[in-house]
C-alpha cells in the first residue's frame, strides 16, 4: 500500500499566522512601552515625594517615597530581564489599561505635590511680604521721626529770645556740640542710605581721602564723610570776603537760618 505524504501547508495560512504573531509581537511591545512609560511617570513622582518630605523634614514620607521609587526600579529590573530571555508574559490589553491607571496615578501625585510645593511658597512669600510691610512701617516711622526732628528747633530753642548783646562763649560751644551731633546724625544717615543702595563705602571713602587710607576699624569710615561734610560747609570761611559785614549782620542770619525748615532749604 503506498503512502501518501501529509498536505503541504498553503501559502495564504502560513501568511496569515506569520502576520498574527507579528501582531501580537507588536501589541506585547506597545504594552511594554506603555508600562515603561508609567513606571518612569511613578518613579519621577516618588522622587518628587521624596523632595518634597525634605523641607520640612518627615522621615516617614521620606521612607514610604524612597521604597515606592525602588519597588518601582525593581520591577523594571524585572521587566528588563524578562524581555531579553523572551519570557515576557503580558496581555496586551490588560497592561494597556494598568498602565494607563498608573500613569494617571503618577500625573495625579506630581500634581498634588506641586500644588502643595506651589502652596507653601505662597506661605513664604506671605510671611515675607508680611516682614518686609512691617521694615517698611518701621523705616516710614523713623522718617517722621526724624521729619519731626527736622522740624522742630530742638536745643537751639534757648536761641530763639537771645539778644546780641548778651552772647558769649558759652552760646557758641552750646551750638558747636549742636552742629556736631547733627552733622553726625546725617552721616549716619547718608551712610545707611548709601549702603541701602549698594555703594561700595570704603571705595567713597578712599575716593575723598585716598592716599594711605587704612581704617582700624570699618566703622572709622564714617569719620572721613564727617570730615568732608564739614569741609563743605565751611568751604570758603578761611577767605576774606570782599564785603564784610558787622558781627550783628551775621547774628540775624544766623536766627533766620535757625528757623528754616532744614528740607527746605538749599
Amino acid at each position: 500500500m503506498t503512502q501518501t505524504p501529509p498536505p503541504k501547508p498553503q501559502n495564504g495560512t502560513y501568511n496569515h499566522k506569520k502576520k498574527d504573531a507579528k501582531a501580537k509581537r507588536r501589541a506585547v511591545l506597545e504594552a511594554l512601552l506603555a508600562k515603561l512609560f508609567a513606571s518612569i511617570t511613578t518613579i519621577k513622582a516618588g522622587y518628587a515625594e521624596l523632595q518634597m518630605a525634605q523641607n520640612p523634614y518627615c522621615s516617614d514620607a521620606i521612607q514610604a517615597s524612597d521604597q515606592a521609587v525602588v519597588d518601582e526600579l525593581k520591577q523594571l529590573s524585572e521587566l528588563k530581564r524578562s524581555f531579553f530571555k523572551n519570557e515576557l508574559d503580558l496581555s496586551p490589553q490588560v497592561t494597556m489599561m494598568l498602565a494607563e491607571i498608573q500613569e494617571q496615578q503618577g500625573l495625579m501625585k506630581t500634581y498634588e505635590i506641586t500644588i502643595k510645593k506651589l502652596e507653601a511658597d505662597a506661605e513664604v512669600r506671605g510671611s515675607d511680604i508680611g516682614s518686609l510691610k512691617k521694615q517698611l512701617d518701621e523705616v516710614i516711622a523713623f522718617n517722621k521721626s526724624l521729619e519731626k526732628r527736622l522740624n522742630a528747633s530742638g536745643p537751639l530753642s534757648m536761641f530763639d529770645n537771645i539778644q546780641f548783646s548778651l552772647l558769649n562763649p558759652t552760646h557758641f560751644v552750646q551750638f558747636l556740640h549742636h552742629a556736631i551731633r547733627s552733622t553726625r546724625s546725617f552721616v549716619k544717615l547718608m551712610v545707611r542710605e548709601m549702603e541701602a543702595a549698594h555703594w561700595d563705602i570704603e571705595a567713597a571713602a578712599k575716593a575723598i581721602e585716598p592716599e594711605n587710607t587704612v581704617f582700624a576699624k570699618p566703622s572709622h569710615r564714617c569719620f572721613v564723610f564727617e570730615s568732608f561734610v564739614c569741609k563743605t560747609m565751611l568751604e570758603g570761611f578761611n577767605h576774606p570776603h570782599e564785603e564784610l559785614q558787622s558781627e550783628h549782620y551775621y547774628f540775624i542770619e544766623f536766627k533766620r537760618l535757625k528757623s528754616l525748615n532744614p528740607k527746605d532749604s538749599s
